[in-house]
């Protein structure tokens, strides 16, 4: 596993132990150890690691693919004697006389620390190349959703000024047929009104011949 994706599965990941190789080992003057479990630092997902859990991801990146370095050796033990021995001269000549007892000379641990550096720097491009792919990747992804949405929301607009249209046409026709419909009630009334009046007319006029009939021409 490469230093970019343990990074990122520390952002998702639970806080549990697991082995955690971070790159392939570079080449060393010196033979490796069995590689140790390792442990990979949770974190919110989305959320960015803090400087501390980066750097012991970068330090546990260097325990694990250069273990057995003389510089690593010495690193440790410098760590663990700066609380005892405060002066740098007197704890590195100590940490020195220490290393070459095991057979081990200045020019080991600077090969082992010229390694780690070596290591740091191949890592670093890795990690920025898979990162600005994860990039270019995210902002395509974006893309794909923002282009997507975009298309949905001028089918919505469209549909929507169709819509509008239709319904501006319909209350158009709705109002011109409440005019033809109040203007046929209307002539229909009048044609009522004009039947009544025409048939009462004809009736009294009938009514009007029976009486001068009965009056004028007797029994």
């Amino acid at each position: 596993m490469g230093l970019f994706d343990t990074i990122k599965n520390a952002l998702v990941e639970d806080d549990a132990p697991h082995v955690t190789p971070v790159a392939k080992k570079v080449e060393t003057n010196y033979a490796p150890t069995p590689q140790t479990t390792q442990k990979t630092y949770s974190s919110p997902a989305q959320t960015p690691l803090s400087s501390g859990k980066m750097k012991d991801i970068l330090l546990n990146g260097l325990t694990s693919n250069l273990s057995g370095s003389p510089y690593l050796n010495f690193q440790n033990m410098n760590n663990k004697m700066k609380l005892k021995i405060a002066d740098t001269s007197t704890r590195l000549s100590a940490i020195s006389a220490s290393m070459e007892v095991q057979g081990i000379t200045k020019q080991a641990i600077l090969d082992g620390a010229n390694n780690a550096v070596a290591f740091l720097n191949n890592e670093s491009s890795t990690f920025q190349s898979e990162l600005e792919l994860n990039i270019q990747r995210l902002e395509q992804e974006y893309k794909n959703k923002t282009d997507n949405i975009s298309s949905l929301l001028e089918q919505k607009q469209n549909q929507i000024k169709v819509l509008s249209e239709e319904i501006s046409s319909l209350q158009k026709d709705k109002s011109t047929t409440d005019i033809q419909t109040q203007e046929e009630k209307t002539h229909l009334e009048v044609s009522r009104i004009e039947f009544s009046g025409s048939l009462n007319s004809i009736i009294q006029e009938i009514r009007n011949d029976i009486n001068d009939i009965n009056i004028n021409l007797g029994v």
